[in-house]
């Protein structure tokens, strides 16, 4: 099985489009809205605008780079079903290794979480509140649904 890695790549930016628009329209209807580029760049930066672009370039550079590329050398083979199913299937198991160890992660190590100044957001996101892993989840199937569809099924190669 053969796939295209600039189309992974073209894939996951669409993806992360998708998924960042989720997450900006989110608090308008009721969800929570996750500011993932400040907490990942909080990690690093303790001033807001610093921490959000580059937050903003890490995730970026994990949705469109890293994650399809791994998708395409390893889960492609694995994930059973049409591109969009195996995008999504692939999108789920990403917000589950986050939403449970990658929070506990963060809670042990995050800076402004162990200093006080930001709140631990807990196992699955559930100390933000009930739709907040309702968001997160709904963001990466949006990301998973997108990419999939884009990347499509690997072709057989000769």
């Amino acid at each position: 099985m053969k796939i295209r890695f600039i189309r992974c790549v073209a894939a996951g930016l669409a993806g992360m489009a998708g998924m960042m628009a989720v997450s900006y329209f989110a608090p308008r209807y009721g969800l929570y809205g996750l500011d993932v580029p400040r907490t990942l760049g909080g990690i690093v930066f303790r001033d807001a605008q610093p921490a959000l672009w580059f937050g903003a370039a890490l995730h970026l550079l994990f949705g469109a780079l890293f994650f399809p590329v791994l998708y395409a050398a390893l889960a492609v083979r694995l994930l059973p079903g049409p591109g969009a199913l195996r995008g999504w299937l692939w999108a789920v198991v990403l917000w589950g290794l986050w939403a449970y160890f990658g929070m506990q992660l963060l809670a042990a190590y995050h800076p402004q979480i162990t200093g006080g100044m930001m709140q631990d957001p807990g196992t699955l996101l559930l100390n933000l509140g009930p739709t907040a892993p309702a968001e997160s989840l709904l963001a990466h199937s949006v990301y998973g649904l997108l990419f999939g569809w884009i990347c499509g099924r690997p072709s057989r190669s000769r």
